[in-house]
C-alpha cells in the first residue's frame, strides 16, 4: 500500500510539470510552470547569451601555451660570463626549480593564499575582497588569482570591463585544466613586472640585488613580491619608505600562511634594504656596440631584442679591463704633457685612443677599446677609423723583400731621395732624424725606421708586388699605387693591420678577426658556430725572418722602452706626417695588440710625439698586466730557416777579426756565403748601385699562385 502511494506521488509531480492530456491544468500548474522555465531556462539562454557575447574573445588553448614573451638577449665573454644584455624588456627565463622557494611563498602569501586550492578563480577570495572593501569603503583588495593574472599577461589588456574579466575567468580555468599549478606558477614569476625595466624573477633578483633568482632570501623575496601590485608606485632605489611598509605587509602575509614564523616576520620588517644595482660595464661598452651593430645587421631588430639569443663572444674581461685603463692613462699623460690646462678651454677636442688585441693563432678579439669614453663618443676607433700607419706599414715592406730573396743581412743605401710628385713638385722623403747613415743592414733600417731605405726597397721589389703582398696578408683598404706608400700614406683599419701582423706571430697563416664564439636561441638552437680556419698565406720562413727583425725594433730600435717587458716581442712603432698618428703593433706567440694614439680630425699631437713616446706605453701597461703570471714564449724557428753568424758591419761570415758579430736569421739558401775579409766570387757580392741582391727568380706571391 505504501509502495503504491509513493509511485502515485511520483506521477502527480511528473503531471504536475509535464501536464496531464486527460484534463486541463489549473491556474496553479500554470503559474508553477512558468516559474520553472523562467529559473531552469532563462539562465541557460542568459548564460548562452553572454558565451556568444564574449566569443570571439576566448583566446585559444594554442594562443595561451604557445605565447612566447620578449626575451633579452645576453652577451657572454670567453669565460661564458655575462657582460651584456640586449632588450626591450629585460626579461630572462628560468625554471621554478631556478627560484628560490622562499620567493614563490611571498608571491603566494601576497597575490594568491589559495592558489593550490582554487580551479582558476577563487569564489572564497571575491567573497573576502568585496566584504573588505565595503569595510574599509575602498577598493584596496583585489581578487584576480595567480592564473588569471598569467592570462592577463599573456593575452589580455589592463581595460576595466566586464567582458574583459569575463574572458579572463575562463580563460583562467581553461588554463587551469591544461597546465599544473608549478607550471601555472612558473610562467607567472617569468612575466610579472618588477620595475625598473625588470620583466620575471630573475632579471628583478639581478638589478635589485646583483644576484640569481635562486639566491633570493626572505626579505628580498618579500620586496620583490610586494612591488608586483604597483611597480611604478615602488622605487626602492628612489624611494624607499613605501617599499619597506609594503615589505612588512608580505612578511605578515607569509606569517598568516604559515610560511614563516611570526617572529622572522617582524625582525625581518624592521631590517634595511640590503640593495645591490650590478655594476656598470663601461669598460666593454664600444666592444658591446660592436656586438649589437653586427647582431642587428645578420639577424634583424626583432630577433635581437625580443627573441633572447644567447651570445658567446671571444672577449678576455680582465685583458678589456686593463686595456680600458691603459688606454685611459696613456691619454692622461700626453694630455698632462702638452695640454696641461686643457680642461679649462670650453671647445677642447681631447686626443683619442683605440687598442685592438687578438689572439694570433686563431684571430680572436680578446679586448677591444674604441675610444676614451663610450658615452662622450660612440665611435669606435678600433674598428671604424681609416688612419694612416706611418711606419707601422713597413713590416709589409720588408716581408715582401723577404719574400723574393732579401735578407736581413742584405746592405741597403740610407741617402736622399728626389722623385717626381705630383704636377711638378718634387717628392723628397725624409727621416724623422732629419739625416742619413750610408749603407745599413735591412735589420738596423727597419730598426731605426729608415724612410729612405723602405722607398727603396719598394723601388726595386715593386709596388704592385707589394700590393699582392699586403692582401695576402688581409689588408683590404685600397693602397695607392705610388712609392708613398712604402711609408704608410695609404689609410687602413685597426682589424687590418693587426691581423696581418698576426701573420708574422703564427708563423704565415692569415686568420681573420672575429668576435662571436656562438650565437643561439633561448633553448639552445645554434644560430652560428665559429669555425677557425687559419690560412696559409707565406711561407712559415718569411714569417719568422720579419718576426725575427721586429724582435730587433723592439731590442735596440725605436721600441726599446718596451724591452722593459722582458719578454720576446716582435713589433713596430708608427709616426705619421706632423706628428698626427701614433701608432705600436707589438706582438708575442700568444697575442698581438695593436695601439692608436691621434685626434679623430687629423692634426698635429705636437713636434716630437711619437709613436715610441705615446702608443709604445699604453702597450707595456697593458701587455705587463695581461701577461701576468703567464709563462715566458720565444718564437720558435721553422725548418726553413738558419741561423749564421755575421759580421755585423758588412753583413758578411764572422771571422775571427770582425769587430762587432751577431746571429743573423736566413731563409735556407740565402745566407752570405763568404767572409768578410775576402774576396769572394762576383756572383756572391751584394749588388751595390742600390745596395740589393738581384730578384730570385720563381719567388713572391705572384710565383705561389
Amino acid at each position: 500500500m505504501r509502495k503504491f502511494k509513493r509511485m502515485r506521488s511520483r506521477a502527480s509531480s511528473y503531471a504536475f510539470f509535464v501536464g496531464d492530456s486527460r484534463r486541463p491544468r489549473t491556474r496553479k500548474e500554470r503559474i508553477a510552470w512558468s516559474a520553472f522555465l523562467v529559473l531552469a531556462v532563462l539562465p541557460v539562454l542568459f548564460s548562452g547569451a553572454i558565451y556568444f557575447w564574449i566569443y570571439d574573445s576566448i583566446p585559444s588553448a594554442d594562443a595561451v601555451l604557445t605565447h612566447r614573451p620578449s626575451l633579452s638577449t645576453y652577451v657572454y665573454d670567453s669565460q661564458d660570463r655575462l657582460i651584456g644584455t640586449f632588450a626591450a624588456e629585460k626579461r630572462r627565463l628560468v625554471s621554478l626549480s631556478a627560484i628560490s622557494p622562499k620567493m614563490r611563498q611571498a608571491i603566494i602569501a601576497v597575490e594568491d593564499e589559495r592558489f593550490y586550492q582554487h580551479w582558476g578563480i577563487d569564489p572564497v577570495g571575491i567573497v573576502r575582497a568585496a566584504f573588505h572593501n565595503m569595510v574599509s569603503r575602498t577598493i584596496s583588495q583585489g581578487a584576480s588569482t595567480v592564473t588569471q593574472q598569467l592570462v592577463r599577461f599573456l593575452i589580455l589588456t589592463r581595460e576595466r570591463s566586464w567582458k574583459r574579466k569575463i574572458v579572463e575567468a575562463i580563460t583562467a580555468i581553461k588554463l587551469e585544466a591544461t597546465l599544473s599549478k608549478d607550471q601555472i606558477l612558473e610562467r607567472y614569476l617569468n612575466l610579472v613586472y618588477f620595475g625598473r625595466g625588470a620583466y620575471g624573477v630573475a632579471a628583478a633578483a639581478r638589478i635589485y640585488f646583483n644576484k640569481s633568482a635562486a639566491e633570493l632570501d626572505t626579505a628580498e623575496a618579500a620586496l620583490l613580491a610586494g612591488m608586483v601590485q604597483a611597480p611604478g608606485r615602488f622605487r626602492p632605489f628612489v624611494d624607499p619608505g613605501p617599499s619597506l611598509e609594503r615589505r612588512a605587509h608580505v612578511l605578515r602575509r607569509m606569517a598568516v600562511a604559515g610560511f614563516i614564523p611570526k617572529e622572522e616576520a617582524d625582525a625581518l620588517s624592521n631590517a634595511p634594504l640590503a640593495l645591490k644595482s650590478p655594476e656598470e660595464k663601461t669598460a666593454v661598452s664600444h666592444f658591446l656596440e660592436y656586438i649589437r651593430r653586427r647582431l642587428e645587421e645578420k639577424y634583424g631588430s626583432q630577433l635581437l631584442y625580443h627573441g633572447g639569443l644567447r651570445v658567446y663572444t671571444t672577449l678576455n674581461s680582465e685583458y678589456q679591463s686593463v686595456a680600458e685603463a691603459a688606454v685611459k692613462k696613456g691619454i692622461a699623460r700626453l694630455v698632462k704633457r702638452r695640454w696641461p690646462e686643457a680642461h679649462l678651454q670650453p671647445d677642447w677636442q681631447p686626443p683619442e685612443a683605440a687598442l685592438l688585441a687578438l689572439d694570433p693563432k686563431t684571430g680572436a678579439i680578446r679586448a677591444m677599446v674604441g675610444g676614451s669614453d663610450f658615452r662622450k663618443s660612440k665611435f669606435n676607433r678600433a674598428v671604424q677609423a681609416l688612419r694612416q700607419p706611418g711606419s707601422a706599414f713597413k713590416p709589409v715592406v720588408y716581408a715582401a723583400a723577404v719574400d723574393v730573396g732579401f735578407s736581413p743581412a742584405d746592405s741597403v743605401l740610407d741617402a736622399p731621395i728626389v722623385m717626381k710628385g705630383g704636377g711638378d713638385s718634387l717628392w723628397k722623403p725624409q727621416n724623422y732624424a732629419k739625416n742619413f747613415q750610408g749603407r745599413l743592414s735591412l735589420r738596423n733600417a727597419l730598426a731605426e725606421s729608415r724612410n729612405t731605405v723602405s722607398v727603396r726597397l719598394v723601388r726595386t721589389v715593386g709596388i704592385q708586388r707589394l700590393v699582392e703582398f699586403a692582401r695576402l696578408l688581409g689588408i683590404k683598404s685600397p693602397i695607392s699605387p705610388t712609392l708613398s706608400s712604402a711609408l704608410g700614406s695609404s689609410v687602413v683599419t685597426l682589424p687590418e693591420l693587426t691581423a696581418a701582423y698576426g701573420v708574422f706571430a703564427s708563423g704565415g697563416y692569415y686568420n681573420t678577426p672575429y668576435a662571436f664564439r656562438r650565437v643561439e636561441d633561448s633553448e639552445g638552437k645554434v644560430y652560428f658556430q665559429a669555425e677557425v680556419r687559419p690560412t696559409q698565406v707565406i711561407r712559415p720562413e718569411v714569417a719568422y725572418v720579419i718576426t725575427h727583425m721586429l724582435k730587433g725594433v723592439v731590442e735596440r730600435g725605436t721600441a726599446r722602452r718596451v724591452s722593459v717587458l722582458g719578454r720576446p716581442i716582435a713589433g713596430k712603432t708608427g709616426t705619421t706626417n706632423s706628428f698626427r698618428d701614433n701608432w705600436f703593433i707589438g706582438y708575442s706567440p700568444r697575442l698581438v695588440v695593436s695601439v692608436w694614439m691621434g685626434f679623430d680630425q687629423p692634426q698635429s699631437l705636437g713636434p716630437g710625439e711619437t709613436g715610441g713616446r705615446n702608443a709604445v706605453p699604453v702597450f707595456v701597461d697593458f701587455f705587463r698586466e695581461a701577461m701576468n703570471g703567464l709563462p715566458v714564449e720565444d718564437f720558435i724557428p721553422p725548418p726553413g730557416v738558419e741561423f749564421v753568424r755575421v759580421d755585423r758591419a758588412t753583413g758578411l761570415l764572422a771571422t775571427l777579426k770582425s769587430r762587432s758579430t751577431d746571429f743573423e736569421v736566413f731563409l735556407r739558401g740565402t745566407a752570405p756565403t763568404r767572409f768578410a775579409d775576402s774576396l769572394s766570387s762576383p756572383q756572391d757580392s751584394l749588388f751595390r748601385s742600390e745596395g740589393f741582391r738581384s730578384l730570385r727568380p720563381g719567388s713572391g706571391p705572384a710565383a705561389r699562385r
